[in-house]
């Protein structure tokens, strides 16, 4: 029977390819530890600091990883920055050849470029509204994050600088974010509640309240119905009672907006119920509000409010 052999320690091979083996350790720890500064810490055995070493480097990479997922989730503003173009005409053919792909990629390219468009060059775009609001239309409806984020916040923009209220792409258009108001995904919902308020600011009250009171008031989602009456609140805030009930070009639109809110009165959930409720104590306060609502608002809508009208105005007086 042969007996297993020994390690010889004093065999000169074993020690030069031992020696070998601490150099290449050293020399891989050093080069580490002058790329992390740690020059002038302690030291540690080889081994450790090699452990140590393939540790740290993990852990960079899943950090960057990490940085890198959180970043796309919370990023704010996904359109192009507001830059200089060279050459508008090339850039709005570019544009409108992207919108026109199958590609979602390119398709949203191509509305990074409208946007930067309308910043700079609205005339240019104003010809083809009809074909750019379809594109971001179809792109709300996306079942893709980051293409129904980028579509919300393209609308938010266009509404800003193109205040283009063509029928029937706006409507619907205001629709489905009203829609997006009530998603699952908060940046989604998020984005849509800030383009429908650009839309308060910068498209007139008509064509506001019009696309508003379209769907939003009998919407099925219960966040929809409160984003609708907190719109219609803040329209009547900006264009004042008193000019929403004297102005003869506001007659449809003061109509719309008393039976929204009507509908609303009766909605099953308290906070868009309450924001209607604040709605009407508004109107109440004005001098013309008794006139205007019985003789413009449906019989039944009155008639199933007079108790609630009655008791707001009475309440109002004994305020004053």
């Amino acid at each position: 029977m042969s007996l297993p052999l020994k390690r010889n320690e004093n065999d000169p091979k074993m020690k030069h390819n031992f020696e070998t083996t601490e150099q290449k350790k050293n020399q891989i720890c050093k080069s580490f530890e002058k790329r992390c500064g740690t020059e002038s810490l302690p030291r540690t055995s080889n081994d450790a600091r090699l452990k140590t070493m393939h540790i740290l480097k993990a852990e960079v990479n899943t950090s960057n990883k990490d940085k890198k997922t959180d970043g796309k989730e919370s990023e704010t503003d996904l359109l192009p920055k507001n830059s200089q173009l060279i050459n508008p005409c090339e850039t709005l053919r570019c544009a409108l050849n992207y919108i026109r792909q199958k590609n979602r990629d390119t398709i949203l390219q191509g509305l990074g470029l409208v946007t930067q468009l309308s910043r700079s060059h609205p005339a240019m775009l104003e010809p083809h509204m009809k074909r750019i609001n379809q594109t971001v239309c179809q792109q709300l409806n996306s079942t893709y994050t980051f293409a129904a984020r980028y579509a919300c916040q393209a609308a938010k923009e266009l509404f800003k600088t193109m205040q283009n209220t063509a029928r029937p792409e706006f409507d619907e258009i205001v629709s489905r974010l009203l829609n997006r108001t009530a998603d699952s995904n908060k940046l989604i919902r998020f984005d849509a509640n800030s383009a429908l308020d650009y839309m308060v600011l910068y498209i007139s009250p008509i064509s506001s309240v019009r696309a508003l009171v379209w769907r939003g008031p009998s919407h099925k989602n219960p966040l929809a119905s409160i984003a609708t009456a907190r719109l219609l609140l803040c329209i009547a805030t900006i264009v004042g009672v008193n000019v929403l009930f004297t102005s003869a070009i506001y007659q449809k639109t003061r109509k719309r907006m008393l039976e929204a809110a009507a509908h609303l009165m009766d909605d099953t959930n308290l906070e868009a119920k309450n924001t209607a409720k604040s709605l009407f104590e508004m109107f109440v306060k004005d001098e013309h509000f008794e006139q205007l609502f019985y003789n413009e608002v449906d019989q039944k809508i009155v008639d199933r409010l007079h108790n609630t009208i009655t008791i707001m105005r009475y309440k109002d007086k004994a305020n004053v």
